[in-house]
Order: structure tokens, then sequence, then C-alpha cells
């Protein structure tokens, strides 16, 4: 019951329609390597999706930090100052990373009209979440370590 008025209030808001749908269905069966492109999707959507999950982590650690091991005395210190730098980092990776989880198709990324171009769509699609999902990667480590060598000079007296 209440879930009819909820898709009923969002198919109204977002113009969404059947035959949208179906035109996407119909475009994308054509596709050349449909089946490659989409499990090419699949990895890079799961991959982002866990390296987001552990950006989600440390970015939780990342505050919990400031909260908890930078005392009000110490909130102008450079290690304050090099976890909210890290806090922020973190928080630009996860939105950079949620591109990575879009999907094609209507209502907000409808495909193109002819098949060529359909087909370059999804290759570009790839080639860009991949480089997204390289790029993050690397970034995700190096903010990793860093945050490691914050908890040591912590631990080891450096304020």
């Amino acid at each position: 019951m209440i879930y009819d008025l909820v898709d009923k209030a969002f198919k109204t808001l977002l113009s969404l329609n059947e035959e949208d749908e179906r035109k996407f269905a119909d475009a994308r069966k054509d596709i050349n390597h449909i089946n490659h492109i989409l499990h090419d999707m699949v990895i890079i959507d799961t991959k982002s999706s866990a390296l987001l999950m552990h950006v989600s982590i440390m970015l939780a650690v990342v505050i919990g930090m400031l909260f908890t091991l930078i005392g009000p005395k110490e909130s102008g210190s450079i290690l304050a100052y090099m976890l909210k730098i890290e806090m922020v980092a973190y928080a630009v990776v996860a939105m950079v990373l949620l591109r990575c989880l879009d999907i094609m198709g209507p209502p907000f990324r409808k495909l193109r009209n002819e098949m060529h171009e359909i087909d370059a769509q999804y290759h570009q699609e790839i080639v860009i979440r991949r480089a997204i999902y390289q790029l993050m990667s690397r970034v995700v480590f190096i903010l990793t370590v860093v945050l490691v060598l914050i908890t040591f000079l912590k631990i080891f007296g450096f304020q």
C-alpha cells in the first residue's frame, strides 16, 4: 500500500514512463559484445562499492580520531590539521567513487540514437569508470598510509 503511493510519487516526480524503458531494452539488445560490456561494468561496480565501503569506514575512523585523540587544546596542532585534511580528502574520494556506481538508462542517462553511438557510449563509460576506480584506489592507499603514520605520531607523543 505505502509502496504504491511512493512509486506513484516517484513516477510523477521523475516523469517515468514504460516506453522509455522498452526503448532502452531494445537499444541494448543489439549492442555488440553487450555481455562483455555488462561484465566489465559489474566488476567495476563491485570493486568501486568495496572501495567506497573502505572509504566510509576510514572517514568514520578519522572523525573518531578527531573527537577522541585530539583534545580542545590540540585543535590547532599539526596532527589535527592533518586529520582534517584526511577527512576532507576521504569525503571527496567518496563523492568521486559514487560516479562509478551510476547506471545507464532512463530517466537520467538515456542512450543515444544510433547503434554505433550507443556502443561507443557504453565503451566510453567503462573507460571513465575504470580510470576513476584506478585513480581513487591509489589515492585511498596513500590516504590510508598517511592515516597510519598520523596514528603512530600521535601514539608516540607528537603534537
